[in-house]
């Protein structure tokens, strides 16, 4: 779920969200923040690196810099913002 902060905003300036709607996308926008160290996974299915995951190293313009480590090898990957997602390292394994 992508939520638009914009029109969070309005919705609220125009009284259509209760308090109970504004605390969960709240809470979906803490949890969905992109900052450098977040470990993100590539959406893009059209990408070679579709469903690596990785480490944010930098964030400029909309242009995410993304660090993927594997065994012998590292490499630093630029990425749009809109290609990647945040993952929750809180959620246990089945």
């Amino acid at each position: 779920m992508t939520i638009v902060i914009d029109d969070v905003i309005d919705q609220i300036l125009l009284g259509k969200l209760d308090r109970v709607n504004i605390s969960k996308m709240a809470i979906a926008l803490t949890t969905m923040m992109i900052l450098p160290g977040a470990t993100v996974k590539v959406t893009n299915s059209d990408d070679i690196y579709f469903n690596y995951q990785g480490l944010v190293q930098r964030i400029d313009d909309g242009r995410v810099a993304v660090l993927f480590e594997g065994g012998n090898w590292d490499k630093l990957v630029t990425f749009n913002l809109s290609e990647l997602e945040a993952v929750d390292l809180t959620k246990k394994k089945k």
